[in-house]
């Protein structure tokens, strides 16, 4: 399962280098999407052990994980990840409208393009298992 979700993660960098190796990290737009729970295993003293995990809340994260970059030609890019082994639904806010969004998959192929999206909207994103789009503006 891990490797699953590394290659599917990696694919975004050869296809997309001017943003992810070449490009500017932004601040990230929200997203709107599940949240899993990762149970919590015991530990004493700092040390873990080899105890199931204990009935207390596991730590909670976001199934989607979400990236901003800039290349240098000033287009913006939004990175989505999903990060769980099941198909999970992403709204991504669009902080400042945005003309021309094109919504890609990890081998750049289109999968859909917008004419506008008003400031205030929200994007509504579809991905498969341990699977990544790119949204760019621009």
């Amino acid at each position: 399962m891990v490797s699953r979700a590394y290659f599917s993660y990696c694919q975004l960098y050869a296809r997309f280098p001017e943003y992810l190796m070449l490009g500017e990290a932004l601040r990230p737009p929200d997203v709107d999407c599940a949240i899993i729970e990762i149970p919590l295993a015991g530990t004493v003293q700092g040390r873990p052990t080899s105890r199931p995990p204990q009935k207390t809340p596991g730590a909670r994260f976001p199934a989607v994980n979400v990236g901003g970059f800039r290349a240098a030609d000033g287009s913006v890019a939004t990175v989505l990840a999903n990060t769980t082994e099941k198909p999970q639904i992403a709204k991504l806010s669009v902080a400042i409208a945005v003309s021309n969004p094109t919504l890609y998959d990890a081998q750049r192929r289109e999968l859909q393009q917008w004419n506008s999206v008003p400031a205030g909207q929200a994007v509504r994103i579809e991905l498969e298992p341990f699977g990544t789009r790119i949204l760019i503006d621009g």
